[in-house]
């Protein structure tokens, strides 16, 4: 069961933002290390800048997969959420005005939010708020028992616990997506194109790729084609980039290169 960052305390519910950060960074306080932090920890294969770009990139990445994940959990009514609901003063049909509206009168006591209420335009991640147009539920929390349930931390080792993940009520099952090594990737990535050069069309780069991790990693740790393309996508976006900065290298060592005596 996640305890809380700083303590050992096991707890009984999470908030709706930090369910979010658990689906997403394995920790309820949110990705560590943070930002600041990332600097001292990039290798050698890319600019120290570079790759502090990229780590914040697939945080983005995972962020945005996490809440898609958990609303459709909420959505389908695979996992159950209470909050302390309010309705507005007035109705409206307007999305912009509903999204502005106040509510008050919160009740004292969270109560069961029904799975037919949950709207993604109407999510505040952060403040683990929903609304609709005329009402909201606030202090949104969620079961840690059922959270783990769903998303169960991965071992050492890669692997999810020994319990089957809950089906869903669409009869698939859900559980803690794999998390691959994208650092590992970007390496494998390098000696791949200085042996073979790197393809001109990015989807041969990644059939490459997933051929040759299907042998690295092993054929059921092979990523997605999503994953795959987004990795890949990244490497490519930097072509320009990199050969404006190889050319000026060039330049620079033809310039300071001492002069062959006659």
């Amino acid at each position: 069961m996640p305890a809380r960052k700083g303590g050992r305390k096991a707890i009984k519910n999470v908030t709706l933002y930090e369910t979010l950060n658990w689906i997403a960074f394995d920790n309820i306080a949110g990705p560590d290390p943070h930002p600041e932090e990332i600097r001292g920890q990039i290798g050698g294969l890319i600019d120290d800048l570079e790759g502090l770009e990229l780590e914040l990139w697939n945080r983005e990445q995972d962020r945005e997969e996490a809440e898609e994940d958990l609303f459709a959990a909420l959505r389908d009514g695979d996992i159950g959420a209470r909050g302390r609901f309010s309705k507005t003063n007035t109705r409206s049909s307007s999305p912009v005005d509903w999204m502005n509206q106040e509510y008050v009168g919160h009740a004292d006591t969270r109560t069961e939010i029904p799975a037919d209420f949950w709207r993604r335009e109407g999510i505040d991640w952060k403040s683990s708020n929903v609304k609709s147009t005329s009402s909201e539920y606030v202090d949104i929390v969620l079961s840690c028992d059922d959270v783990f349930a769903c998303w169960p931390l991965e071992d050492s080792n890669g692997d999810t616990p020994s319990q089957d993940p809950i089906p869903s009520k669409k009869g698939e099952k859900r559980g803690r997506k794999i998390r691959y090594d994208d650092r590992e990737f970007l390496a494998l990535a390098v000696w791949d194109a200085h042996a073979d050069s790197m393809p001109e069309k990015q989807s041969e780069f990644v059939e490459k790729m997933a051929e040759l991790l299907a042998i690295v990693w092993g054929e059921d740790r092979v990523p997605g084609e999503t994953w795959l393309k987004a990795q890949v996508s990244y490497i490519y976006s930097l072509k320009a980039k990199h050969e404006h900065g190889r050319q000026a290298r060039e330049k620079q060592g033809i310039s300071d290169r001492p002069e062959t005596p006659a």
